[in-house]
């Protein structure tokens, strides 16, 4: 697995521990400490083969990590440069749900079609960009993302996915969710009308 540790992402792509299972963890290692300023950004290349029909889920994250306090971040998944589906954690991970799947309202999960990087012959990318300010950091090895499939009876092991490239990097300014550049749009939008309004009514007043 090729493994890139960069002071650069390419491209900012905007914006776990508790499902343990018994499978054999990497031997290799390679640590890595992210914070809110430095390294802050991990990238996951993925494969996953075509999934059964009961597929319900499908999870990210780290065999083992740890932390100075508690931490927060933001966890995306992407077709290409596709956002599929975002969600704010408190683990470094995610786990992207299908509407009727058991799972679907549990906690670092939202729920989102995850079908287009599930069939067997796309790389899609995970990502998670640490947002906890101040002195918080975790540690962790970049050879311990897994990626876990669900059926609403359990894991399915053997459809799980295959880690194919992690990145590491840093990104200076945290990007806003989706959700606050709309609303910040939607506040210039009014304010544009407001100042508008107060053109016209002006106008009016020296035509009067």
């Amino acid at each position: 697995m090729k493994i890139f540790q960069n002071r650069l992402f390419g491209f900012v792509l905007a914006t776990v521990v508790g499902w343990g299972t018994a499978f054999l963890a990497p031997t290799d290692s390679l640590a890595a400490t992210m914070t809110a300023t430095t390294n802050n950004l991990v990238s996951v290349e993925f494969t996953v083969p075509i999934q059964s029909p009961d597929d319900s889920s499908i999870i990210f994250g780290l065999w083992t990590y740890s932390t100075s306090a508690t931490i927060s971040g933001i966890a995306s998944l992407y077709d290409g440069t596709t956002l599929l589906g975002q969600v704010e954690t408190t683990t470094i991970g995610a786990r992207f749900t299908d509407p009727s799947s058991v799972y679907s309202g549990t906690a670092n999960a939202v729920d989102i079609d995850y079908s287009s990087v599930s069939d067997g012959s796309i790389t899609g990318l995970f990502t998670f960009l640490f947002t906890q300010p101040g002195s918080a950091f975790a540690t962790f090895d970049l050879n311990d993302f897994y990626v876990h499939t669900y059926t609403n009876a359990g894991n399915l092991p053997t459809n799980d996915g295959s880690v194919t490239n992690v990145t590491l990097s840093t990104i200076s300014t945290v990007p806003l969710p989706p959700s606050a550049i709309l609303f910040g749009t939607a506040l210039l939008g009014i304010a544009g009308l407001r100042r508008r309004k107060r053109k016209i009514s002006s106008q009016g007043d020296l035509m009067a």
